[in-house]
């Protein structure tokens, strides 16, 4: 097995991760509410 000799591009695949999952979780809520917002009206 190689060794991880650039951390750089584990940290940028790490750091777009994070980034992808946070806006997924906004999309979520957003969904959840604006369907709440429209069962309500």
């Amino acid at each position: 097995m190689t060794k991880w000799r650039d951390k750089t591009t584990f940290q940028k695949i790490l750091y777009i991760f994070v980034w992808i999952m946070i806006i997924i979780t906004l999309l979520g809520v957003i969904l959840v509410s604006a369907s709440a917002v429209f069962e309500n009206m």
